[in-house]
């Protein structure tokens, strides 16, 4: 039998079948009875695909997925955001990327996946760290100002200044007190003005720089300290994002899936 890449001609379900078997026999023993699932564009039957090694990415920023990149190169080996080809355990979440497909590697593969993100770009770009780190939040007049107000706001953290007497006051009481003490009936307490412990332009400068901070921290502890390469079967399961590397996969067609995992249980 001589199995064509893409299909000009048509071959039979046992065709296919044993052609799975000879390729990624060892890889369909590891994984049980729980297949893996690709969105692509629609195929016939079987496609064999060679892998990129260059993925640009569909949502995340580029800047982001660089640093990513290069923090699964040191601590893994390899660039798992580019380099990857992007699986999971459950064939809905695929939807997003095409029509969902049998997901099987051919030859020798690498993968990693953790166990507590479901989608990495989904996780991020909910986050404040993430939206500061693409888009900055500098220059922003309405960023947070509320919460600003809250902290550094009228008899909060800060004083009250008044131009014709020496020193500072915490609230206004302290300065109509002293104003009552000087007995100087030019003075009044209208000509005070609250000086905010941190101006907010200097506090969104602040807290830019903090959330970027603490976002790149993320990303290194998420990396470092929970994705992993063990227990496959476990990560088919999780329904979690999976990234492999291999130089090839076949993509096959849902209607198979019973031939091939005859226990699996269809959802």
């Amino acid at each position: 039998m001589i199995f064509r890449n893409y299909l000009k001609e048509a071959i039979n379900k046992e065709e296919i079948i044993l052609l799975l078997k000879k390729n990624c026999g060892e890889f369909i023993k590891k994984i049980g009875n729980y297949p893996l699932w690709r969105g692509y564009k629609k195929i016939n039957d079987i496609k064999k695909i060679i892998s990129r090694e260059n993925r640009k990415p569909k949502d995340m920023d580029e800047n982001v997925h660089e640093v990513l990149d290069e923090l699964f190169k040191k601590n893994f080996g390899w660039k798992a955001r580019s380099e990857g080809i992007f699986v999971s355990g459950d064939y809905k979440t695929t939807y997003a990327y095409g029509t969902p497909y049998i997901f099987f590697p051919i030859g020798k593969y690498k993968y990693l996946w953790n166990p507590t993100i479901l989608d990495l770009y989904s996780e991020y770009d909910e986050s404040e760290g993430y939206n500061a780190y693409i888009h900055g939040i500098e220059g922003s007049n309405d960023y947070n100002y509320d919460e600003w107000e809250r902290e550094y706001g009228e008899n909060e953290d800060g004083y009250w200044k008044h131009p014709d007497i020496n020193g500072t006051f915490n609230t206004m009481d302290e300065l109509e007190d002293e104003i009552r003490d000087l007995e100087d009936e030019s003075l009044s307490s209208i000509n005070a003005d609250w000086v905010p412990g941190i101006e907010y332009e200097i506090w969104v400068e602040e807290k830019e720089k903090d959330l970027i901070f603490s976002f790149e921290k993320q990303m290194e502890e998420d990396v470092r300290g929970y994705y992993h390469n063990k227990l496959l079967e476990n990560a088919i399961k999780s329904k979690t994002e999976i990234m492999f590397k291999c130089k090839e996969y076949y993509l096959v067609e849902w209607e198979y899936v019973k031939s091939i995992f005859p226990k699996y249980k269809v959802p």
